[in-house]
């Protein structure tokens, strides 16, 4: 499956979201890997940063995890030292399990609440002729790709 990162962390919050629910112990027990097939060390975060990376490693500075969202943002690996994601592939209990989960979860929707600016030129000839707002709007929307409408926040 090829993944945006919008995508990624999208599908990923899914995941987590029912690992915070059930506390099972394997991610690869998720129904929803019917629908969306596999990615690598069940997770869509890995997947994507492979595709982005165009690597499998996950070692030096050349591997894939310098492309992952999670390690973007939170300066690290998830699967190192002490994150929510170590401590809850270490936990023994379903208690234990909900309750890393839903740390892990929380930072993984700090990834989805990130503002994106997209920087629009628009030539002279082209403003000139805009005599609204709505018709600025529109025309900006016209020059995006579909990715990067989805990015759009307007405030």
């Amino acid at each position: 499956m090829k993944l945006t990162e919008r995508k990624a962390i999208g599908k990923s919050i899914e995941l987590w979201e029912w690992l915070a629910e059930t506390g099972e112990y394997d991610k690869e027990d998720w129904d929803g890997w019917e629908d969306y097939g596999e990615a690598k060390d069940e997770c869509f975060l890995c997947e994507y940063a492979i595709q982005k990376s165009g690597t499998d490693m996950v070692q030096g500075e050349l591997g894939r995890c310098v492309a992952c969202p999670y390690y973007i943002k939170y300066g690290g690996k998830c699967f190192k030292n002490d994150t929510p994601y170590v401590h809850w592939d270490e936990a023994d209990t379903k208690k234990d399990k909900i309750k890393y989960a839903k740390q892990f979860l929380a930072q993984l929707r700090k990834l989805s609440t990130e503002t994106v600016t997209i920087e629009i030129e628009i030539d002279t000839e082209t403003f000139k002729t805009i005599s609204s707002l709505h018709e600025l709007f529109d025309t900006i929307l016209e020059g995006l790709s579909p990715e990067d409408r989805e990015k759009l926040e307007i405030k």
